[in-house]
């Protein structure tokens, strides 16, 4: 838990912790798209820097209940988004 969520940000590159709405604007093209490589292409970040950032939100909505709600409306939203912008294509 938290012990390993220390560990992996010590190891972490200064440009690798995004804020929560980038982790869930990241996290939806993953689950929606279907080249992973390309979408951490495109948001420059490699998979190890991913599973970092993953691990830090998905453990910070763990501990807090705020942080747990914004995560999923901040998901929600984008794949709302994803989904307008698939019903104009």
């Amino acid at each position: 838990g938290e012990l390993l969520d220390r560990e992996r940000a010590r190891h972490a590159k200064p440009n690798e912790l995004r804020p929560i709405e980038a982790y869930a604007q990241i996290r939806v093209e993953l689950e929606r798209r279907g080249d992973p490589a390309r979408v951490l292409e495109q948001h420059q970040l490699a998979m190890p820097a991913y599973i970092r950032l993953e691990s830090h939100w998905e453990g910070q909505a763990e501990r807090d209940e705020a942080t747990r709600i914004r995560l999923e409306d901040l998901i929600e939203a984008e794949h709302a988004k994803l989904d307008a912008k698939e019903a104009r294509s």
